[in-house]
């Protein structure tokens, strides 16, 4: 498309900060005209760049975008609100909205999106599309890029070494409780006791992916990842809180990655 070949120009002959800087230039716009099917012209960029572009290249918590921060920081409330507006007034994914039970209707919708699209779709996208840039083998990513195979493994055996979505926090909602096995102990959590699942630790466990520290994707079986929060990489049973937009984030970050790496041929 027109935006992935002015990203692959942008990056081209790019690495690290440079690169990663061209990236946040690219993916808002691109990332809103995908999920949201809007008008590419009508994008209000300046807004989405400067809420989006300047969060990804900070240390980014949810108090910048929820009360009380997020409702003292005149330029967040104005750019939110812009970013609420647009998308209900232009997207034609929202056009046919139903409204939900209790009065869940289209205004509340937009009013949600914005905080969802900064953690899952825009950071969650960014680095499941950067790590590979900058962290997978030297010439394996232009080696692999016209196999959309094995170019989607290297991405997953990147987000298995460097998981976007680190650790996942819940609380135990089964009557009888959690049981599980840490180390050579059994434990019993009673229901509610909170918990997080560390995805990193499961990613290198030896047990899960021998020699787990090799980049080798090639012979994994990713049926055993748990990047996206859920166990394995395309399963839609195994956890209710499995990443709804996990197949978008892969395809996107293969698309991204080959704009690049074409363009540099060119």
């Amino acid at each position: 498309s027109k935006l992935l070949k002015e990203y692959g120009k942008d990056a081209k002959g790019k690495e690290g900060e440079e690169l990663l800087d061209a990236l946040l230039r690219f993916m808002p716009k691109f990332m809103m005209y995908c999920l949201f099917d809007v008008p590419l012209e009508k994008i209000p960029i300046e807004a989405i760049d400067e809420q989006y572009g300047g969060i990804a290249q900070q240390d980014f918590f949810l108090g910048q975008l929820t009360p009380p921060l997020g409702k003292i920081n005149p330029k967040i409330v104005e750019n939110t609100d812009i970013f609420m507006d647009f998308i209900e007034k232009e997207s034609k994914v929202l056009k046919n909205f139903t409204p939900g039970p209790k009065g869940l209707g289209i205004k509340e919708l937009c009013g949600a999106i914005p905080m969802v699209f900064v953690t899952a779709a825009f950071l969650g996208t960014r680095d499941l599309t950067f790590f590979p840039m900058s962290q997978a083998p030297k010439g394996y990513l232009e080696s692999v890029a016209d196999n959309d195979s094995k170019l989607r493994n290297a991405i997953l055996e990147t987000a298995r070494l460097r998981t976007p979505v680190p650790f996942s926090s819940q609380a135990v909602d089964d009557d009888e409780g959690l049981t599980t096995q840490i180390g050579k102990r059994t434990f019993t959590f009673k229901k509610g006791t909170p918990t997080c699942s560390v995805f990193t630790q499961a990613n290198v466990d030896e047990n899960r992916f021998p020699n787990p520290y090799v980049f080798d994707p090639e012979n994994r079986d990713f049926s055993k990842l748990t990047s996206f929060n859920s166990i394995g990489e395309s399963t839609q049973e195994a956890s209710a809180h499995i990443c709804p937009g996990r197949e978008f984030a892969i395809n996107a970050s293969m698309n991204i990655n080959r704009a690049k790496i074409n363009a540099e041929k060119n």
